[in-house]
């Protein structure tokens, strides 16, 4: 039987997350033929945003995260899709979706 006093300390080791922990929760993994693959943070807000609004706009959103110049990230986020895109995680469809 749990006692208050355990009750307390086990809600306060799970509330409680190491710097590791909160390091990967920025993350994303992703597994795909049996290979994982890793998503650092700014590839985590790429991922989250892909498909869902304009290239452009993600681009313009992790500029003003890391205080960047926009042309940077723009070569930057195009370098990260082609590698996506060659690893095969992600394929371009034209046209509007349905």
């Amino acid at each position: 039987m749990r006692t208050n006093k355990t009750y307390r300390i086990l809600k306060a080791n799970i509330e409680k997350k190491t710097e590791f922990e909160k390091r990967v929760e920025r993350q994303t993994l992703i597994l795909k033929n049996k290979k994982l693959y890793r998503l650092n943070e700014e590839g985590t807000i790429i991922w989250k945003f892909l498909g869902e609004i304009p290239t452009e706009e993600i681009c313009q959103k992790i500029a003003a995260l890391k205080k960047q110049k926009i042309e940077k990230v723009k070569n930057d986020i195009a370098k990260f899709l082609n590698e996506l895109l060659d690893l095969g995680l992600i394929s371009i469809h034209y046209g509007k979706r349905k």
